[in-house]
C-alpha cells in the first residue's frame, strides 16, 4: 500500500485550474518526500511542466513539520488533515494502522518517524 509514489501533480490541482498554487505544490512536493522549491523562486502559480525540487529528498524535518502540522506528535487529526490537504484517498481504519504501526501510545513522535522514514 503505497499512497505516496503514484502521486500526480494534477491531483493536488484541488480546484482543476491546471495549475499548482505554492500551497499544493510544496503539499504535493512533500506527498512524495521532495524538497520544495522556495516560493520567491517558483511563485505562487506553478504549471505542470514548471515542477521542479531542490536537490535530494526532502528534509524529514519538513515533512514531519507538514504531518505535525507543527506539533511535537502526529495524531490521527493532525494526519487526516494532512491527507486532507493532499486529497489522498487514504481511509481512518488505514491511517489508524499507519499510527498503530508506528507509534507506542497513538501519538507518533519525531523520533518514531525519522526511524520510521529517516
Amino acid at each position: 500500500m503505497d499512497h505516496f509514489s503514484h502521486a500526480s501533480p494534477k491531483s493536488f490541482d484541488l480546484g482543476k485550474k491546471g495549475f499548482l498554487r505554492y500551497e499544493e505544490y510544496k503539499g504535493y512536493c512533500l506527498s512524495i518526500f521532495k524538497q520544495p522549491l522556495d516560493k520567491n523562486n517558483i511563485g505562487d502559480r506553478i504549471s505542470f511542466d514548471q515542477i521542479r525540487f531542490t536537490e535530494g529528498e526532502a528534509h524529514i524535518d519538513a515533512v514531519f513539520e507538514f504531518f505535525s502540522q507543527g506539533q511535537q506528535h502526529i495524531s490521527l487529526q493532525t494526519l487526516r488533515d494532512a491527507v486532507s490537504k493532499l486529497d489522498l484517498n487514504i481511509t481512518d481504519p488505514e491511517m489508524e494502522g499507519m499510527i498503530d504501526l508506528l507509534s507506542v501510545n497513538g501519538l507518533i513522535s519525531k523520533n518514531e518517524f525519522s526511524h520510521a522514514f529517516g
